[in-house]
């Protein structure tokens, strides 16, 4: 492997080393939300793959036993939507 190609590498390894835990997510999210368009072209039909993340989510709070706090999160996000 040429020295330019190897420098780069070992950079950009450096540089997915440095992310946090919440840049990871968050760049994991981003390429979910690429992958759902790309599967369904119109936003109108986005709502069932955040219907199965709001489930998820909500399994997730169940086992923590968090569950007041995700209906609050949930009631948080319905207040802030259009009608």
């Amino acid at each position: 492997m040429p020295q330019d190609q190897a420098n780069s590498l070992t950079e950009n390894l450096k540089k997915k080393k440095s992310k946090s835990p919440e840049q990871e997510l968050d760049e994991a999210l981003q390429d979910i939300a690429r992958d759902i368009a790309i599967l369904e072209p119109n936003p109108a039909d986005w709502e069932g793959w955040v219907s199965i993340l709001l489930a998820h989510l909500e399994a997730e709070a169940r086992q923590r036993r968090k569950l007041v706090s995700f209906e609050e999160m949930v009631k948080s996000l319905q207040s802030g939507l259009p009608p």
